[in-house]
């Protein structure tokens, strides 16, 4: 619970307030995050929710499974995004030496 309501005073810190629908715990053991099949079993009812609508991607704030898109919904994962934004800027030199 901790690492989600980081991340939601983050989005808020960003101004990404107004974008986020909420912030939700799969309540999965340390052993389950792991394993893919029961971290998108656990994502299934959350984004069939009425309320998400008209939500398109889903941002995975804490787990180490293999994502990807569910039933319209795009499902990103940071630390990916992190590493290639990291492997762009090496290969362009924006690292200080």
């Amino acid at each position: 619970r901790a690492i989600a309501e980081e991340l939601r005073v983050r989005i808020v810190d960003f101004g990404y307030e107004e974008q986020l629908a909420s912030v939700e715990v799969l309540d999965l053991s340390f052993e389950d995050i792991a394993q893919s099949e029961k971290w998108f079993s656990a994502l299934a009812p959350i984004i069939g929710r009425p309320d998400f609508g008209a939500i398109d991607s889903v941002l995975n704030g804490c787990s180490t499974v293999e994502v990807h898109g569910v039933d319209g919904f795009s499902v990103v994962e940071p630390i990916a995004v992190a590493l290639e934004l990291t492997s762009i800027a090496a290969r362009r030199g924006l690292f200080a030496t």
